[in-house]
């Protein structure tokens, strides 16, 4: 168990992987990172298996896990060490199945926000876009909504 009091990103680390001991399907690039705050921040890097994204799925430990994929931000875990972790694998395994989607919301030709849409109930936000779109970790339910 992670002590709750202590967010360090190596402990983030180990309660990822003994969490998801299928990961090691995964060609993950671990490397350290001097966030703003200096202490030796992590990031992890898992390739894409979208043919569509190009950007890896990358993975921010820091004092709590920051998500970036398809055109940059994607999603955060805030609370304690084992919340984090918890929160995290299983938002993550329902992405890996594709019952979570990335959604880009696009104006202009660039990205103007987004996060998880779930799959069997996508609903947009009323928001002013162009298109919305839709990226899930295999491809299978990409779609560009366009308004």
């Amino acid at each position: 168990m992670i002590d709750p009091c202590d967010c360090n990103p190596k402990d983030l680390l180990q309660g990822l992987l003994a969490y998801c001991p299928d990961w090691a399907d995964f060609q993950i690039d671990v490397e350290e990172w001097d966030g703003p705050k200096g202490r030796g921040d992590l990031v992890l890097r898992i390739p894409s298996e979208n043919p569509t994204v190009a950007e890896p799925l990358t993975i921010l430990l820091s004092g709590n896990i920051r998500l970036y994929w398809h055109r940059g931000y994607f999603f955060d875990f805030l609370g304690n060490a084992d919340e984090q972790v918890s929160e995290t694998t299983n938002f993550l395994t329902d992405f890996f199945a594709e019952e979570i989607l990335c959604s880009v919301f696009v104006r202009e030709g660039q990205g103007a926000g987004g996060g998880p849409i779930d799959r069997k109930d996508p609903k947009p936000p009323l928001l002013d876009f162009d298109c919305l779109e839709l990226r899930s970790w295999h491809g299978t339910f990409d779609q560009d909504v366009l308004r």
